[in-house]
């Protein structure tokens, strides 16, 4: 996992580790960017340099997701008690934005929606067919959100199995794990069911449960955020001019997201946030989830915009960012607060940065 800091003695206690990561939250706000400028360029409203690769933020925020659900979930939680909560952050949205998606599949063609395509997206199953038609065929991002339940499902068993192992067999499962996905991929030959098979992305959510492990553990990697971020950048700029396909990228990239992550999640256990700590940027990655849901909806919809160029591109980030604080604050966190708690809140709750920050993504 690269270099690491000498630590002695046992880890240090749960309880002294902050719960919250203000800068993973940040973080969540330029992975949901990276695949709206994706989008543009795939619709024709705007081909920015390097767009096209905008697509491996899914990748970042599954890598994320299994960072941050193992980061966040004390051992002991129940089972009941995590799928619902799990429940409450995924499927209200999904379900607002899925039914919108259907509004405008009808008034595009009256015909029914072939049931095939819509009990798998009501299910948040999709994302297991072969067919693009059904996986991508409503609300397209939401085929992530499709893996991020198979994920959700499998965790609770994966987790207590990935924390009985010692921190040098986790690596080497996670690093077999990803290596079986490239292997099969080069035998069978790259086709897109690589990209959306839960199955296969799920390597890359185990990663980020592994690095999570080892953080609470006491693994810290040595040079502090900039070295991994530029490891990053440098690691997608040979993307960005190789034009590797889709699933070379989602594991050729994992552990440089994996080392950034947590370089990030160690800042905020130093008190050293920065930058990534700073109130806007944090509102931004709460309302990332929201804005992954609802910006794609936007570019394939929305009526009397200029149809390509800069000018749309501002009109569909304004209405994409209007309709994402809407579905956040009327929809994601009231359903949250009410399935969680199973009651009501008297009012709102002051918006934190939690860490459980969902990678139900691009």
């Amino acid at each position: 996992m690269g270099d690491v800091e000498a630590r002695s003695g046992p880890r240090a206690p749960d309880l002294a580790l902050p719960r919250a990561l203000p800068s993973l939250t940040s973080l969540r706000a330029f992975a949901a960017a990276a695949v709206l400028v994706f989008h543009l360029m795939l619709f024709g409203v705007l081909d920015l340099p390097a767009s096209s690769i905008g697509y491996t933020g899914v990748g970042f925020f599954f890598v994320l997701s299994g960072f941050v659900l193992t980061w966040g979930t004390a051992p002991g939680t129940s089972a009941r008690r995590f799928y619902r909560r799990r429940f409450a952050r995924v499927y209200p949205s999904h379900l607002v934005t899925l039914l919108v998606a259907l509004a405008f599949l009808l008034t595009i063609d009256p015909r029914p929606l072939r049931a095939a395509v819509l009990i798998p997206n009501v299910l948040l199953l999709q994302a297991w067919a072969f067919d693009p038609k059904v996986v991508y065929g409503m609300n397209g991002p939401a085929w992530s959100l499709s893996c991020e339940m198979a994920f959700y499902l499998a965790f609770p068993l994966l987790v207590t199995g990935l924390r009985r192992l010692r921190p040098r067999v986790r690596l080497l499962v996670a690093t077999a794990y990803l290596g079986a996905v490239l292997a099969l991929g080069v035998a069978f030959s790259w086709t897109d069911i690589w990209f959306h098979a839960p199955w296969a992305r799920m390597a890359e959510f185990t990663l980020g449960m592994v690095v999570a492990l080892a953080v609470r553990d006491g693994w810290r990697p040595r040079g502090g955020l900039v070295p991994y971020l530029l490891l990053t950048l440098a690691a997608l700029g040979v993307l960005a001019k190789t034009g590797a396909i889709h699933p070379v990228t989602q594991v050729l990239l994992a552990p440089p997201f994996a080392l950034l992550i947590a370089a990030a999640a160690v800042n905020d256990i130093r008190g050293r946030s920065g930058l990534l700590g700073h109130r806007g940027l944090t509102y931004a990655g709460e309302v990332s989830f929201a804005f992954y849901l609802v910006h794609e909806l936007v570019i394939r919809h929305l009526p009397d915009r200029p149809s390509t160029g800069v000018p749309a591109a501002m009109v569909v980030l304004a209405v994409s960012v209007i309709s994402a604080v809407l579905l956040h604050h009327l929809v994601e966190r009231p359903a949250q607060r009410w399935i969680s708690t199973g009651r009501r809140a008297r009012r709102p709750a002051a918006v934190t940065s939690a860490p459980e920050v969902d990678a139900a993504t691009p």
